[in-house]
C-alpha cells in the first residue's frame, strides 16, 4: 500500500541513533529528516520509501541500512456490510481484491442477494455483479480495492413487498423470481372468507394497479366468463386486499396490529394509527402518509404520537381519511455498529440516536478495537470519530448524532508486530506467522554481528520488558518466550563493547565482544588467522595503555622515579607555546629510549597490561585470556620481529586510538 498524508512513519538507520525517529507526513505528503531535509513520501510504498532514503545517505553515511515500519495514521480499512457471514472491517493491506476480502468475511450469507451487492467508494455506488445468469453461480467481478472502500450486499429478506389486508398472515413476503400478486397472497397464508380478490390493489410508488384475482384463488364465487388479472410483484410493493362491502381504512407498516380499521370512526390519519396500537418503536413516523387513488399525501406525525423524540420545531401534519385509503407508516432505516464490537449488527435509531448509544447497544467495544481509527459511514463519506476522547476521558462533544442508515465503523487493530534492530530481516510481518518471541526471532532471520540478544526488548504500548534471547536460545529457558500480541515491537539491541583485531586475520577491523568471550573467540570472530600468521605470538595490549601511550606523545611527559621504575608524571599546565621548548632529562641507560621500547620491554617481561599469547597453548597461567571492551589485538606475520612488531602495534592502535578520542 502506498503512503499518504497523515502516516506515521518510524524510521531506523541502523548505528545512527540521531537519523532514528518517528516522523508524520505532512498534507502534501513530505516528511523531514536529518541531513536530507524534506523527502517525498506520500504515494510511494514503505520499501520505495527505503530504498530512497538509503540511497540519498550514502553521501553521509558509509553503506547506510535503512528500515521504514508504519506505525499508524489514516485508516487502511474496507468495509464489508450486509448479508456477509462476518461482516466488519479488514486490513486492504491483507485483502488488496474484492474476493479475497468477500472470503475473509465468510462469503455471502444464504439469504445474500448478490445481484444487488454494490462497492461504495467516495460516494459512488457500482454494482459488483454483471450479467449473471439465471441458474448459474453469481460471482462478483474481482475488482482492486482501495482504503475507505465499503461493500454493502443486501439480504433477500429486504427484497419483500408488504401484503395487508384480508390474509391470514399480513406483513412481509419475499420477492422470489418472477412472483405474481397471488402467489404473493399465498405466502401470506391465503385470503380469509371475506377477502374481496376482485378488487386486489398494488401499490408501486404512486402507482396503483387494480387486479382481480378471484378466478385464480376462489374460483367458485367466481362469475361466468369473470377474466383474472394478476401482475408480477415488485420489491416494495403493497399488496392490499380488501373485505366485502369494507367501510375500513388500511394502516399498514410499523404499527402494533397493521389491518383494517374504522375508517368512520377513526376519521384521521394519526387517530387509525393509534386503533392500529400505535407505532412501533422503529416506526419513521415523519415519513408516514396516506394513499388514495394512486396519490400519496405526506404526513408528519411526530409531534402528535411521539412528542418527545420530535425535531425541534417539527409541525404536526395530519389528514383526514376515507374508506379505502391506506395509512403507511413506514419503519426508520436501521443504523449498523460494525467491527471491533462484541455484538455487530443493526441497531434501532430509535434508542441509537448518538454513537455512544449505538456502540452500548452493539455490546462495546472489543479489546482490540482501534478508537482512533473509527468512522461513521454516512452515504459513502467517511466521518472520523475520536472513541478513545468519548469513552475514556468522558469527553461529550465527541459524541456524534446518528442518522438512519448510518455504520458505525470500529477496525480493529492491526494484527501484525515489528522487529527492529541488529537483526538480517527488520520489518513488520502478520500475527499470524508467530505466535511467541522465539517465532519473531526467527522471522527477523537472527542476529547480526552486533547484536545483543541478551538485551532484547519486548515493547507492549507504554510497557516494555527485558528479555535474554541468548538464554532462550542456548539455555533453553522457556519462561521468557512471551506470546504475541498485536501491535507488538521486539528491539535487538546493538552490542556497544567491541575490540580490535588487526595485523594477518582474514578480516581485521572492529569486532564485538559478549561477556565471556575469549581471545580464540574474537580471533575466530575476525575470520581466523591467514597462512603467513604467526600464531605463537599474538600481542594483546590493554586500552589503558595505549590510550596513556597517547596522551604522552601527545603532551611530551618527562619520566619520572618512583619506587626504582619508571612512570607517566601528571600532565603540565599545557602544551608550549610558538617557540618555546621543553627541557628534556637526559635518558639514562637502562631507561626506555621512547614509549615503543618501555612497552616492548613490558611485552618481553609478559607484564598484565601487555602480552603474547601462543594460540596454540595460551599464555602461562592464562589459558583461555578473556578479553575486555578496548583491547587491541594484533596477530603478527611470522617474519616480523618482536620489536618491529611492537612498532607497528603501537603506530596501528595510536590511530584507532587517536581516532576514537576524535
Amino acid at each position: 500500500m502506498v503512503l499518504r498524508p497523515g502516516d506515521v512513519l518510524s524510521i531506523s538507520v541502523q548505528g545512527e541513533p540521531e537519523l532514528t525517529g518517528q516522523v508524520n507526513i505532512r498534507p502534501d505528503g513530505l516528511i523531514v529528516l536529518p541531513l536530507l531535509g524534506t523527502v517525498e513520501a506520500g504515494g510511494k510504498t514503505v520499501t520505495e520509501l527505503a530504498d530512497d532514503l538509503t540511497e540519498s545517505l550514502r553521501a553521509y553515511v558509509i553503506n547506510p541500512i535503512v528500515s521504514v515500519i508504519q506505525i499508524g495514521g489514516v485508516p487502511r480499512v474496507v468495509s464489508v456490510l450486509g448479508a456477509v457471514m462476518n461482516p466488519g472491517t479488514y486490513d486492504v493491506r491483507q485483502y488488496e481484491r474484492l474476493l479475497a476480502v468477500l472470503a475473509a468475511a465468510g462469503g455471502p450469507s444464504p439469504d445474500a442477494d448478490m445481484e444487488r451487492a454494490v462497492l461504495v467508494r467516495d460516494g459512488e455506488r457500482a454494482r459488483i455483479v454483471a450479467g449473471a445468469i439465471e441458474g448459474e453461480p453469481i460471482i462478483p467481478e474481482d475488482i482492486a480495492l482501495q482504503a475507505g472502500d465499503a461493500i454493502v450486499v443486501p439480504s433477500r429478506a429486504d427484497r419483500a413487498l408488504r401484503v395487508a389486508g384480508a390474509v391470514v398472515r399480513p406483513g412481509l413476503v419475499a420477492v422470489e423470481n418472477n412472483l405474481t400478486a397471488s402467489r404473493a397472497i399465498l405466502s401470506a397464508g391465503g385470503p380469509t372468507e371475506l377477502a374481496d380478490l376482485a378488487g386486489v390493489q398494488l401499490l408501486r410508488g404512486a402507482e396503483q394497479l387494480d387486479l382481480n384475482l378471484r378466478p385464480l384463488l376462489q374460483p367458485e364465487r367466481a362469475v361466468a366468463g369473470e377474466q383474472a388479472r394478476d401482475e408480477v410483484v415488485q420489491v416494495d410493493d403493497v399488496l392490499i386486499v380488501p373485505q366485502v362491502r369494507s367501510e375500513a381504512v388500511f394502516v399498514i407498516g410499523a404499527v402494533a396490529a397493521p389491518g383494517p380499521q374504522s375508517a368512520r370512526e377513526a376519521r384521521t390519519a394519526s387517530k387509525a394509527v393509534v386503533m392500529a396500537g400505535g407505532a412501533t418503536a422503529s416506526a419513521d413516523l415523519s415519513r408516514a402518509y396516506v394513499l388514495r387513488d394512486g396519490e400519496q399525501t405526506p404526513l408528519e406525525l411526530t409531534p402528535l404520537l411521539d412528542p418527545d423524540n420530535a425535531a425541534e420545531g417539527a409541525v404536526a401534519v395530519d389528514a383526514p381519511v376515507e374508506p379505502g385509503d391506506v395509512v403507511m407508516v413506514p419503519e426508520q432505516m436501521p443504523i449498523f455498529v460494525i467491527g471491533a464490537v462484541v455484538t455487530p449488527g443493526a441497531v434501532s435509531p430509535h434508542n441509537a440516536r448518538t454513537l455512544s448509544q449505538a456502540i452500548v447497544l452493539a455490546g462495546g467495544l472489543a479489546e482490540d478495537a482501534s478508537k482512533g481509527e473509527a468512522y461513521v459511514l454516512r452515504a459513502g463519506e467517511q466521518i472520523r470519530v475520536d472513541l478513545a476522547r468519548l469513552f475514556d476521558e468522558g469527553d461529550a462533544t465527541a459524541d456524534l448524532a446518528l442518522l438512519p442508515e448510518d455504520a458505525v465503523v470500529v477496525p480493529r487493530q492491526a494484527q501484525v508486530f515489528s522487529v527492529v534492530g541488529e537483526v538480517l530481516r527488520p520489518g513488520t510481518y502478520p500475527l499470524d506467522q508467530a505466535a511467541s518471541v522465539l517465532d519473531a526471532w526467527a522471522l527477523g532471520g537472527g542476529p547480526t554481528l552486533w547484536a545483543d540478544a541478551s538485551q532484547a526488548l519486548l515493547v507492549r504500548g507504554e510497557e516494555t520488558e527485558r528479555l535474554n534471547i541468548d538464554e532462550m536460545v542456548f539455555g533453553g529457558d522457556l519462561t521468557q518466550n512471551r506470546e504475541l500480541r498485536a501491535g507488538d515491537t521486539l528491539l535487538i539491541p546493538r552490542i556497544e563493547d567491541e575490540v580490535y583485531v588487526l595485523g594477518a586475520v582474514v578480516r581485521p577491523g572492529a569486532h564485538p565482544i559478549h561477556e565471556g568471550d575469549t581471545l580464540i573467540d574474537v580471533i575466530a570472530d575476525a575470520g581466523g588467522p591467514t597462512v603467513g600468521a604467526d600464531v605463537g605470538r599474538i600481542a594483546v595490549i590493554r586500552r589503558t595503555v595505549l590510550e596513556e601511550a597517547r596522551r604522552r606523545e601527545v603532551y611530551d611527559r618527562p619520566a619520572e622515579q618512583e619506587a626504582g621504575r619508571p612512570r607517566v608524571g601528571p600532565p603540565s599546565a599545557g602544551r608550549p607555546g610558538m617557540g618555546q621548548t621543553r627541557p628534556r632529562t637526559a635518558p639514562r641507560e637502562d631507561e626506555p629510549r621512547d614509549e615503543a621500547e618501555r612497552i616492548a620491554r613490558e611485552l618481553i617481561e609478559g607484564t598484565e597490561a601487555v602480552r603474547l599469547y601462543d594460540l596454540a597453548g595460551g599464555p602461562a597461567g592464562d589459558p583461555a585470556y578473556l578479553v575486555r571492551p578496548g583491547d587491541v589485538i594484533y596477530v603478527p606475520p611470522k617474519e616480523v620481529r618482536r620489536y618491529d612488531l611492537m612498532s607497528i602495534l603501537i603506530s596501528i592502535a595510536s590511530s584507532v586510538i587517536t581516532g576514537a578520542l576524535l
